[in-house]
C-alpha cells in the first residue's frame, strides 16, 4: 500500500467482562444474509457511519464518556464526547472517510471510555464495503522555466514531474523516465536523485523525493541549438499510467556573453622596455568566474604573446616596446579577446634618443 489508514489504531485495554450492544450501520443493505454498503451510491463527501445505539441493557450513557467507532482496527476520524445535552440522544455517529478505505469485509465495533479511563467494547457487526474507487498512480509534468533559456549549451531548462497515488502522499520513491521527442538537447546527469549509471545525455532516470508534500522528480537539460524541445516523462514501473509531454524553448543567443576589460596598462613605454597589461573576463550569462585562455594580439610597435591565461576571471601578461625610429612616439595597440568579447587599448612607444 502507498497510503496510510485514518485515525488511531486501538491501543486501549478493554474490559472483556462487559460487552455493549453491536453498532448499527444505517447505510447498509441486506444482500444474501450480509450487510453491504455500496459506497458508490453515497453522495459526494458522505462518510461511512458506524452508529452507536443508546438505551442499552449493559450501559447507560454517563456525562464524560467518550465513544469511538472502529472498522477492524481502524479508528473513526471523530470521537464522540457525551455531555449533559446529549445524554438522551437515541444514537451517536462515528465517521470514516471512504477514500481512505479499500473494498472488502470489515468488523464494525466501538468502545466507550469513561472519565477514569475504564474501557469497554461492543459486540461486532460485519459489513462489506463495495464500490470504493481504487487509487491509482498519476503523473503530471510542469515547466519550471516557462520563459525558456538561451541556446548556449550552458543555461538549463527545468522540467518537474509530480507523481501522485490517489490523494495520499507517496511514502516510497518512484522512478521517472525522461526522454526527448526530437531535438539536440542534453540532460544534466550530475543533479541530485539522478539514477546513475542508467542515465545518459538523452535518457534520464530520476527518483522522486518529497517537496512541499509532493513526490517530484526534476530534469535539467541544455541545448546549443535554438529550438523548441519536447520533454517526455513516464513511469517505467507502471506502464498503464499515461506519459506526459511539455515543450521547452531554447532561444537564439543574441546578446554578448563574455565581457573583457583591460583595466591596467601603461599608455607610454620606451624602446626595449616592458610593461604589464592586466584585466578581467566575466560571463554575463551565468555570472560564473571564467577560467581558460584569452587571445592576445599586439600591433607594431608593441610586441607581446599570442595568448594569456585567465584564472578566476583575471589575466595579466607583459608587452614590450619594439624599436621605433624618429623623434615622435609611435602608436601601437593591444587587443585581448575571449569568446565573443574583446577589449583594445592604445600604447605609445617612444623611440630612444639618437
Amino acid at each position: 500500500m502507498h497510503r496510510t489508514k485514518p485515525g488511531t489504531r486501538r491501543r486501549e485495554t478493554v474490559d472483556e467482562s462487559v460487552q455493549l450492544d453491536a453498532p448499527t450501520l444505517p447505510q447498509a443493505v441486506q444482500e444474501g444474509g450480509q450487510l453491504v454498503i455500496h459506497v458508490d451510491d453515497l453522495q459526494a463527501g458522505d462518510k461511512i457511519v458506524v452508529q452507536i445505539p443508546n438505551d442499552q441493557t449493559n450501559w447507560h450513557p454517563t456525562r464524560g464518556d467518550t465513544l469511538r467507532g472502529y472498522l477492524n482496527d481502524i479508528a473513526s476520524e471523530n470521537a464522540v464526547y457525551i455531555d449533559q445535552n446529549d445524554l438522551t440522544s437515541p444514537a451517536w455517529d462515528t465517521y470514516f472517510d471512504p477514500s481512505d478505505l479499500l473494498n472488502g469485509t470489515y468488523v464494525a465495533t466501538y468502545t466507550k471510555t469513561s472519565e477514569v479511563h475504564d474501557v469497554v467494547g461492543s459486540l461486532p457487526t460485519s459489513v462489506t464495503l463495495e464500490g470504493i474507487a481504487a487509487p491509482s498512480y498519476a503523473l503530471e509534468l510542469d515547466c519550471i522555466t516557462p520563459n525558456g533559456e538561451p541556446a548556449d549549451g550552458i543555461a538549463e531548462n527545468q522540467g518537474r514531474a509530480v507523481v501522485t497515488y490517489g490523494d495520499a502522499v507517496l511514502q516510497d520513491a518512484q522512478t521517472v523516465k525522461f526522454t526527448f521527442e526530437g531535438g539536440s538537447a542534453s540532460f544534466d546527469t550530475s543533479k541530485p536523485y539522478v539514477k546513475r549509471p542508467d542515465s545518459t545525455r538523452t535518457v534520464l532516470y530520476v527518483q522522486t523525493h518529497t517537496l512541499n508534500n509532493q513526490a517530484v522528480a526534476d530534469a535539467y537539460f541544455t541545448d546549443a541549438q535554438p529550438e523548441t524541445v519536447t520533454l517526455k516523462a513516464a513511469l517505467p514501473d507502471f506502464q498503464d499510467v499515461p506519459s506526459q509531454t511539455k515543450d521547452f524553448a531554447f532561444a537564439v543567443v543574441s546578446a554578448q556573453r563574455y565581457k573583457v576589460r583591460i583595466t591596467d596598462y601603461d599608455s607610454l613605454i620606451a624602446d626595449g622596455e616592458s610593461t604589464s597589461v592586466a584585466g578581467t573576463v566575466s560571463d554575463t550569462l551565468t555570472g560564473r568566474a571564467v577560467d581558460g585562455t584569452c587571445r592576445v594580439q599586439c600591433a607594431w610597435p608593441v610586441g607581446g604573446p599570442d595568448s594569456a591565461a585567465v584564472t578566476n576571471g583575471t589575466f595579466s601578461f607583459s608587452v614590450y616596446g619594439e624599436y621605433a625610429s624618429g623623434r615622435v612616439p609611435r602608436h601601437g595597440e593591444v587587443t585581448v579577446a575571449y569568446g565573443d568579447g574583446s577589449d583594445k587599448v592604445g600604447i605609445y612607444v617612444a623611440p630612444l634618443p639618437p
